[in-house]
């Protein structure tokens, strides 16, 4: 093989990976910036009184800031308030509604499409944070 096809074809192996790189570390970043958010917000809120639906429009606000495909109802947000006397039973319980002090679990599962000439790739990212106050 001549040394200019060589080149060539190193030229374009090289070129369509920094294309995907480019394509894809964005990505990436945007989805930690989110985790970074969701574990900042459950800590606030297993220390302060926010509700479920207070916590829900703040990380859906965050995911749209940062071009992220969040649907609302995809935020699962479940919360129990700790008291001295709780059992495992109610510190499960995914019915609570109002968080005070307690244990605040949050998980957003989302799929983020990636397009490339004749290729989409999905990119699945799952979030999970939670918190429980002292």
């Amino acid at each position: 093989m001549a040394p200019v096809l060589k080149a060539l074809i190193a030229g374009m192996v090289l070129g369509a990976i920094a294309f995907a790189f480019i394509q894809i570390v964005p990505v990436y970043v945007r989805s930690y910036e989110f985790r970074q958010a969701a574990r900042k917000e459950a800590r606030l809120a297993a220390f302060n009184s926010m509700t479920e639906d207070s916590i829900r429009g703040d990380l859906y606000e965050k995911a749209q800031e940062l071009g992220l495909p969040v649907e609302r109802e995809g935020i699962k947000v479940g919360s129990a308030e700790i008291d001295g006397n709780a059992s495992l039973t109610d510190l499960m319980d995914p019915v609570a509604h109002k968080i005070t002090t307690g244990l605040v679990d949050i998980d957003v599962s989302y799929d983020v499409p990636v397009e490339f000439p004749g290729y989409t790739l999905r990119l699945k990212f799952r979030v999970h944070a939670d918190e429980r106050s002292v």
